[in-house]
């Protein structure tokens, strides 16, 4: 699915679609956890209605055919790795989503695929220390070394 204009228009029209079919994943998953009686499905099942009037018609196509099989239409993409199927990316596709001039689709598992900006909110993990590693002795060594050798003969 490429959008043949190259200007800000189509790279917010992209950014907007990403974002529309995300929220549309999320409301879905909500109404499937909820009875159709309650508030939250009501709200969602609105919502619903007027976010589909908002995608295109051959994405929409796309998402119904994912959704239907129990799965998300989008995914995330962490160290160049798709969160839905857990395959690398390859080169050429990074270089799709880097740009970001057009909906990048999934070679394994057709999910949408869209880069995940980190959160400046978060911040970073703190390092692991690396334990010391304790010197062996000359003495100690030798005392290993003839033990293993001892079970070898006991084994034959």
């Amino acid at each position: 699915m490429k959008i043949i204009r190259k200007n800000e228009e189509a790279i917010i029209d992209i950014k907007t679609i990403m974002r529309s079919l995300l929220r549309l994943n999320l409301l879905e998953e909500t109404m499937a956890a909820h009875s159709f009686r309650t508030n939250a499905y009501k709200s969602a099942a609105g919502e619903v209605t007027s976010m589909r009037g908002d995608i295109p018609a051959p994405i929409l196509a796309h998402h119904d055919r994912k959704r239907a099989r129990g799965r998300s239409s989008v995914a995330a993409v962490r160290h160049w790795v798709c969160t839905s199927c857990f395959i690398s990316v390859p080169q050429g596709r990074r270089s799709h989503l880097t740009q970001c001039d057009d909906l990048s689709v999934c070679d394994n598992c057709g999910s949408y695929l869209f880069l995940e900006t980190p959160d400046p909110t978060q911040a970073a993990p703190a390092p692991v220390p690396v334990p010391k590693i304790k010197s062996v002795s000359p003495r100690a060594r030798v005392a290993a070394k003839k033990s293993v050798q001892r079970l070898a003969v006991a084994r034959d």
